[in-house]
This record gives C-alpha cells, sequence and structure tokens, in this order.
C-alpha cells in the first residue's frame, strides 16, 4: 500500500486532491506498474474533522517500451560476454542488464522517456549514449566496443655513471589497439611498501554529524580494524587537537605517542621544509599566524601573519621537496584556494580555487604532486599546484569529518592521513593510494583522538623521476616518457628501483626494472675508446685507469657483426698475459684471464688494443662497441679475490672516407660579395665532395686546384 501524506486544516471545509502519478518499478517481471490510489489519514483528531469524503479511487498504469541489441567487439565483430548495460533517468531511476554469451542483452518494462545509457566492460573502452523509449515499443541498440593495448619499450633500464652525471632515458608507451588508452605510472622503491588499494565503490558507514572544519566533539571511540601492515616505518610528527599537544610517532604504530610539548595554539597544517629537520611550520587557523616549531623542545617562534581569502580558514600547508617551495590550502567548505606561502614573512599569495568543496589538507610527493582530500563527499584529489585545477581520483572510503592532516613521508614514498573517522573511530593513521584515491587504516591514535599538521621529515630529492606520469593515448598512437637519472645526488653504489604503468580501461601493469649504478670519478675506469676510421681496418684501444693489484677479470664486448669482423687483439698492458679469448658467436667476444705471479695496478694506461675490420667500406654509419654480461658476466677481482666493480664506458667506430672533421686544420671563407660564390684556400687535388651548410640546406662543393666553388 502506498500512503500519501498530507496535512488538513483545523477545519476542514475543502476538498484536499489526493492522486498524483508515482513511478513505480513492476514487482513482476513482463507485466507493467500497476497501483491503486485510496487516501488513508493518520496522526488526525476526530474533534478536529466534521466528516471525512473518500471517492474517485484511481487505477494508473505506466506506459512502457523495452531495449535490446548486441555488444560486440570492433576489431573482429566477435560477441563480448557480460558487458554491463546500464540505463538511469533525470530521476534516478534505474535499470541494469548484461550481455549473454552471443552479446545479446534486453531489459523489459521500462517507463517511456530520454534515458542515459552506459556499457561497460573490464579492458574495453566505455560507451555512454542518450536513448529515448517509446511506449509500446522496442528500441534497439547495437554496440561495437574498442579496446586499447598497452606496449611499454624498454622493458628494463640499466645504466653506469659517474658522480655528478645527469642522465636521460626514454620509455615509450604504444598503443596498437582500436580505442583510447589513459595510463598512470608510479615509482616504486626497493623494501617499501607499493600502495595498490582497489577503487572505493563509496559504500561505507557514516555519522550524523554535518562537514565540518573545526575541532570534533570530545566523546569515546572505538578504534577501526587494522587493515595494512607496514613493511617499514618512518618517525612522523603531529599535534593532538584536545590539548595541543606535540608529539613524534612511528607510523607502524600510531596509538603509541612520545611527547614534546603543548603549545598554545591551533594548528591547522604543518610541514617540514626540503633542508631543515631541526624544526617545522604550523599555521594558527584561528589567528592566521605561521610560525617555526622545534623538533627537539617544541618551542614556538612566530614569523607573521598569514591570511587566506575572504572568508576561507586555512586547512593545511606542504613544501614541495624538489624546488623547497611552500603551498597553502583554505576552505570554506562550498570552495577551496591554494597558495604559495613565503616561509621568511608568512606571506600568502592566491594561485587559484580548486572546485573542491572541502580540501581539509594538502600534500606533494616526490614527482611535484600535489594531492588533497575532501570533507564534504568524502573523496580524493590530485591538484595542478601552478593553475589549482584538480582531477578526482576517487573515493577515500571513509567518513572524513572536522580538521585532519596530511602530509607525504620521503623516506617511504608514502602519502599518509591523520584521519578523523566520522563513524565512531575518531582519530586514524591511514595510507592514501595515489591513483585509485582509497585509503587503508594502518591504526588508531590513542582514544581516538583529533590528530592535525601532519609532518615528515626529508629531502625527498629523487635519483628516478619521470615526465609526464600519466597521459591519455589514441588508438594507433605512442607517446614517449622522459626519465630521468640524477646521480649529483648519490653517493658510489647502485640503486634500485622499479616503475609501474598502469592502464584504463585495464587491460594490464607492466613494471620496469631500473638499476642505476654510480661510480666516484676517481673510481676504477674501463674506457672503450670512439674511433674515427677512414680505412676499413680500425683499432680500438681500451683504456684503464684507478685499477689496483688487479688479479682476474672476465667479461664480454660486443659489437654489431653486420658492420664490423674480428681481427685480432693486441698490445695488453705489461704483466698481463695468457688471456683467454673467445668469439663464440658472431658480434661476441670472450675474455678470461688470472694473474699467476701478482696483481696488476693500472693508474692511467692503454689496457688493450682491439682490431675490427668493416664488413662494408665506406659503411658512413657508427658501430658501437659495448661492455657485456652475455654470455661471460663481468668480473674484476682484487689480488687477494675481492670483487670491484670499475665504471664501463662504451664507445664506436665511425667509417668515412677523408680526414675526420675534428683532424681539420682551421680554413678562412672568403664570399664574393658581388656574386654567390665562395672560395675556400685549400691544397687537395681536384675531386668532388658534399658539403652540409646547414641541417636543412645541403651544398656541393667543386674543388679545384686551389679553390672550391659553391654551388
Amino acid at each position: 500500500m502506498i500512503t500519501l501524506e498530507f496535512a488538513i486544516a483545523a477545519s476542514c471545509q475543502n476538498v484536499i486532491p489526493l492522486f498524483q502519478p508515482i513511478p513505480i518499478v513492476p514487482k513482476i517481471a513482463d507485466q507493467p506498474p500497476m497501483f491503486t490510489c485510496s487516501p488513508e489519514l493518520t496522526n488526525y483528531s476526530p474533534f478536529n474533522i466534521d466528516y471525512l469524503f473518500v471517492g474517485n479511487t484511481m487505477t494508473y498504469n505506466s506506459i512502457v517500451g523495452k531495449l535490446s541489441g548486441i555488444i560486440t567487439r570492433l576489431s573482429d565483430s566477435t560477441p563480448v560476454e557480460n558487458a554491463i548495460i546500464t540505463i538511469i533517468n533525470d530521476q534516478g531511476q534505474t535499470f541494469i542488464t548484461g550481455s549473454d554469451t552471443n552479446g545479446l542483452y534486453s531489459c523489459d518494462s521500462i517507463e517511456s522517456g530520454i534515458y542515459l545509457l552506459t556499457v561497460n566492460k573490464e579492458g574495453f573502452n566505455p560507451v555512454a549514449d542518450s536513448i529515448t523509449i517509446a511506449g509500446n515499443d522496442t528500441l534497439i541498440r547495437d554496440f561495437a566496443l574498442t579496446a586499447p593495448t598497452m606496449v611499454i619499450n624498454p622493458l628494463e633500464i640499466t645504466e653506469i655513471v659517474q658522480i655528478e652525471e645527469f642522465f636521460t632515458r626514454v620509455i615509450t608507451v604504444q598503443n596498437t589497439g582500436d580505442g583510447a588508452l589513459n595510463w598512470n605510472a608510479s615509482i616504486i622503491g626497493p623494501g617499501k611498501d607499493k600502495i595498490t588499494i582497489p577503487k572505493g565503490d563509496g559504500n561505507f558507514p557514516c555519522g550524523a554529524a554535518a562537514p565540518s572544519i573545526g575541532r570534533a566533539p570530545l566523546t569515546s571511540h572505538v578504534a577501526g580494524t587494522r587493515e595494512i601492515q607496514l613493511k617499514g616505518r618512518s618517525l612522523g610528527y603531529a599535534f593532538e587537537i584536545p590539548g595541543n599537544t606535540f608529539f613524534s610517532f612511528n607510523t607502524d604504530d600510531p596509538s603509541t605517542q612520545n611527547f614534546i610539548n603543548t603549545i598554545d595554539y591551533s594548528p591547522s597544517g604543518g610541514t617540514f621544509d626540503a633542508v631543515n629537520t631541526g624544526f617545522m611550520y604550523i599555521i594558527d587557523c584561528n589567528e592566521n599566524l605561521f610560525m617555526r616549531v622545534s623538533t627537539c623542545t617544541g618551542d614556538v617562534t612566530i614569523i607573521g601573519s598569514c591570511n587566506p581569502y575572504y572568508g576561507q580558514t586555512w586547512t593545511g600547508i606542504t613544501v614541495d621537496k624538489a624546488t623547497n617551495k611552500m603551498y597553502g590550502i583554505s576552505s570554506d567548505l562550498s570552495e577551496s584556494y591554494i597558495y604559495t606561502i613565503n616561509m621568511e614573512t608568512g606571506e600568502a599569495t592566491v594561485i587559484a580555487a580548486t572546485g573542491i568543496p572541502g580540501a581539509i589538507d594538502v600534500a606533494i610527493d616526490e614527482n611535484g604532486q600535489m594531492y588533497s582530500f575532501d570533507i564534504v563527499n568524502d573523496e580524493a584529489y590530485k591538484i595542478d599546484k601552478d593553475t589549482g585545477a584538480s582531477t578526482l581520483l576517487g573515493s577515500i572510503g571513509f567518513d572524513a569529518n572536522y580538521a585532519q592532516g596530511m602530509g607525504w613521508d620521503p623516506e617511504q614514498d608514502i602519502v599518509y592521513l591523520a584521519a578523523y573517522n566520522n563513524d565512531g573511530s575518531g582519530g586514524e593513521l591511514r595510507i592514501l593510494d595515489r591513483v585509485t584515491g582509497n585509503t587503508n587504516l594502518i591504526g588508531g591514535f590513542p582514544d581516538g583522538e583529533q590528530i592535525d599538521a601532519l609532518a615528515f621529515s626529508g629531502t625527498g630529492l629523487a635519483w628516478l623521476s619521470m615526465n609526464p606520469y600519466h597521459g591519455v593515448i589514441p588508438a594507433g598512437n605512442s607517446q614517449n616518457i622522459a626519465i630521468y637519472l640524477n646521480a649529483t645526488i648519490l653517493e658510489h653504489g647502485t640503486y634500485t628501483k622499479s616503475i609501474t604503468f598502469n592502464s584504463e580501461p585495464n587491460v594490464g601493469t607492466d613494471t620496469v626494472p631500473v638499476t642505476f649504478t654510480v661510480f666516484p670519478e676517481d673510481g676504477p675506469t674501463l674506457t672503450i675508446s670512439e674511433v674515427y676510421s677512414h680505412t676499413p681496418l680500425a683499432s680500438i684501444t681500451v683504456h684503464a685507469s684507478n685499477i689496483t693489484n688487479m688479479g682476474s677479470f672476465q667479461f664480454t664486448i660486443d659489437y654489431d657483426p653486420t658492420k664490423a669482423i674480428f681481427s685480432g687483439i693486441s698490445d695488453w698492458y705489461p704483466g698481463i698475459t695468457d688471456v683467454t679469448i673467445g668469439n663464440p658467436s658472431a658480434g661476441k667476444l670472450t675474455f678470461v684471464w688470472a694473474a699467476s705471479t701478482g696483481g696488476i695496478t693500472i693508474n692511467d694506461g692503454d689496457f688493450f688494443t682491439l682490431h675490427l675490420t668493416a664488413t662494408d667500406f665506406p659503411p658512413w654509419d657508427y658501430c658501437d662497441i659495448c661492455w657485456s654480461d652475455n654470455p661471460t658476466p663481468r668480473e674484476f677481482a682484487d689480488w687477494n679475490g675481492n670483487i670491484f666493480t670499475p665504471f664501463y664506458d662504451d664507445g664506436f667506430i665511425y667509417w668515412f672516407v677523408g680526414v675526420p672533421e675534428d683532424k681539420l686544420q682551421p680554413i678562412h671563407i672568403y664570399p664574393n660579395p658581388a656574386s654567390d660564390d665562395v672560395q675556400l684556400k685549400v691544397t687537395t687535388p681536384s675531386g668532388t665532395l658534399k658539403y652540409c651548410h646547414s641541417p636543412v640546406k645541403p651544398f656541393t662543393m667543386k674543388i679545384h686546384a686551389m679553390s672550391v666553388k659553391l654551388s
């Protein structure tokens, strides 16, 4: 039975119309919705009603239609099974069906009107269309779904450089499919937690309190259940809001606080800069004061006033550790603004509005990407820190409310939330997935206390970075991604990370391991020369330096067998004899040696000379000559058997006819102002050679006995 609620005056003298059409979804399949409408009075006093007239009982039948079609692949017209077809109208009335093994779908008893239709299937690009359902009619809509592919090249990066060098490689993301590919990438370090939290559906327990950026009411809490166990831990700093207590804690155990001091301010945001670890910055949301706090004593130093945009309240501050530039964020629960903040004076400069209603804090990771989360709609965003433009990531998976904190941990490369869960759990430490926007619970703060101004020290300078970190590639296209390897901030050693590429729609994930070996400038070095040869036989010197007490070695050298033929080895450094040299296959040379009487020291000299002959002279081409581990891996040891790793520098041969450019003597060009002739004074016999005046304008110079005429 359907009850229509209405109000009756104290003296009911008018006829009150009761019936209004109400859309009803049928409970019985293949039958139209139908109901009988009759009035019913509740909560009334008979003393206030003289009489009640009931009449015009009506029966209502809705006008319905049908929808059907077939879902196929665009590439080969084969059926797509288990595609989800959803239609929804402006009133929120929703119908959902799926495709069968033949790709067929149908949906009956749909009330007539205009609907938004969507087709979704994992691995395929989603489809959206507007449709009109007519009464007593069947609408047929067929869809051919597109699907991208994601091909990553190369699938491994290995580089050896010297300290103070900066190196750039390129990874290509290729989409050979017939639909657009939306890709994103993340860099994961060894021993660190790879944060992968499935996208949230927005369904989670919620409290009754309306969104607020202030203090939470004092009440008891029931801690939630841990959802993730960290591999490592870091030291974080934060403030407990009820008592303004400054403390530190380990991220794997947020329930244990290390008390530092209490302060007389209300911090609504906190951060470290990229240099100092002895103090952090905080901002007071009540007094709009910008301050430093000693991490040792908790002593506060006021820097100056820091005022947000009119009507706004500060909710967070952060520093881009790569540039040491500070940013702030404020909100009034309808719009949020980002700012730059002068760390010397506290002066704030508005950048732009973000479109996020209740951004409660902000964090920037090692890639310079800014993140925030919203307590109005419980969603996470990434923000362009230059323009303020925000991009929705997804649901954060809990009912966020009241003031709370956010910070990026450089040591573990994790974005943490000092969250306040409105479902009764109170203060919690959570981890943010920077791809899906969802979060996982690590544990509750003591007694569910409300925590703010979460911050982590550390420079966050990255030896591995990339640009861009995400993109959209149309069907049949590719995109080059710059990979930056920075040895200027590293000491001697070998460093490893990996780059994980994700796809949307989901067509797979690829992980590219990156190995980066850094050598000191005065460390052991082996260099294959760069040789320019104008004869078929080329001699390539392999130079050695800073080699001490060498007792054995083995290695492989690769060359292109289509361009060169191995002709021999000569001129080993004095004391190196009886080297076993192999040529197991074309383009591969192997070397194995062990000292018999004592170690060899090469401070700076020629290791040996390699001879190669051009297969087709003159090829006008390069032949790369490279150190290799296949089939004989590189290994050097001293006389006592201690392994050491030299810095390996590859070389090449360039075959050509004539004298290499770097061997030419300076010449003078004298243009004739009365003509287009350019004369060069040379002593070369007659002949013809190619001369390139610029990369796009070739010329031919005809050599005569004492001059060259430009033609």
